[in-house]
């Protein structure tokens, strides 16, 4: 197969961000992933990745490397296998049928279905779906990797392939029920998720019931309700208990998860429909994790703080009822917004926006009653 490189018009090809990408020998940067020298093997993943994989979209020339990078991964070591993997992994989520664990979070908040329903695959671009299916049953064994991260990515892959098609959950459920990772038996839990196969989620009723780690037992209860029409109000009650203990590790330990959005915003999905009065803690808790951040902050995180805050996905002042945890939440993402970089700024401004918030100095110096004059930090003169 790699003799065959050499016959793909690869100068003809469209790829992504690469406008000269007639100058990238993209046949030898595909043989490089398998190189022995490791710097090489790195060299080529940076060449490859952008070029072929965009936002939710794979183009020309990385449908045509597709099959030769899928027949790599069974026989690859090393860092060759790591990068591989990982291509695989991009290009198959990238044309993947719509799954709610991985719909961005704008797509929540504007509420709209229509949004949900075109965020997926583009049906024209089934070879892949082809190729990896057909090599499903060689991938499961790669799922006991002793390398975590990198079963992680096969479980990625093999959830984009239940997506597809239900019924390839029974094959992926004795995985599921002999793997002992707690980070991998999190991970299941979505990939049941993706099968909407009814036995699927039974088994993540019980996996709820019956787990003793939280992080196993939290990803159960977050499918669970997303899925159930009926929740039972201890499920809740476990949810606040857990959630109200900034417990670092648990959130750290989700966020790796790959499969899920973040702690605060699959939290905020879970729980924005609470009563104001179990939401106030979680959102204090929430605003008190973001405080702690040095990291730029996640949009994520920030549209969870305000779900928790506001108890709904956008705000309607008629409709919430106004408490001091909604200036409290304002005024400090406002501390951010007009004193932070501009990129960042304008991520900010995206979701405040997006709340239908008030995103300017004077207007949310209005939202909180505080007049220009009496706080500085939010006069339209300290703008960068």
């Amino acid at each position: 197969m790699s003799d065959e490189l050499d016959h793909i018009p690869w100068s003809t090809i469209y790829q992504h961000y690469d406008a000269g990408h007639n100058r990238l020998d993209t046949a030898q940067q595909l043989r490089n992933l398998i190189h022995p020298d490791p710097t090489v093997v790195d060299k080529a993943y940076a060449a490859l990745e952008k070029p072929f994989v965009g936002f939710r979209s794979v183009s020309t020339a990385g449908l045509e490397a597709f099959p030769y990078l899928l027949s790599k991964l069974f026989t690859a070591k090393g860092y060759s296998r790591t990068y591989i993997s990982d291509l695989v992994m991009q290009i198959v989520e990238s044309i993947a049928p719509a799954h709610p664990s991985r719909t961005p979070w704008f797509y929540f908040v504007y509420d709209n279905g229509t949004f949900r329903a075109h965020y997926g695959a583009d049906s024209a671009r089934i070879i892949p779906y082809a190729l990896v299916i057909e090599e499903f049953p060689n991938l499961l064994p790669l799922l006991h990797d002793p390398d975590e991260q990198f079963a992680q990515t096969i479980l990625r892959i093999v959830a984009c392939c239940v997506a597809v098609d239900g019924g390839l959950w029974a094959a992926v459920l004795p995985c599921a029920l002999a793997e002992q990772r707690p980070l991998l038996q999190a991970s299941y839990q979505f990939v049941a998720w993706a099968s909407a196969d009814l036995a699927a989620l039974a088994w993540v009723s019980e996996t709820f019931d019956q787990a003793q780690e939280p992080l196993v037992k939290l990803t159960a209860a977050f499918v669970m309700t997303q899925t159930a029409q009926q929740v039972p109000e201890t499920m809740y009650a476990w949810l606040i208990a857990t959630v109200s203990v900034n417990n670092l590790r648990l959130i750290e330990t989700y966020n790796a998860l790959g499969l899920a959005h973040s702690y605060w915003f699959d939290c905020a999905l879970m729980l924005y429909r609470r009563p104001l009065s179990e939401r106030i803690q979680l959102a204090e808790q929430c605003l008190a994790y973001l405080e702690g951040q040095d990291a730029a902050l996640n949009d994520y995180d920030v549209a969870a703080l305000l779900m928790l805050a506001l108890g709904a996905l956008r705000y309607k002042k008629s409709t919430i009822e106004r408490a001091d945890i909604h200036a409290k939440v304002v005024l400090w993402i406002g501390q951010q917004l007009f004193t932070t970089t501009k990129q960042d700024r304008a991520a900010l401004e995206r979701i405040l926006r997006t709340f239908r918030l008030p995103w300017r100095p004077a207007t949310v110096n209005g939202f909180l009653g505080l007049p220009n004059a009496e706080h500085a930090g939010f006069a339209e003169k300290t703008k960068p």
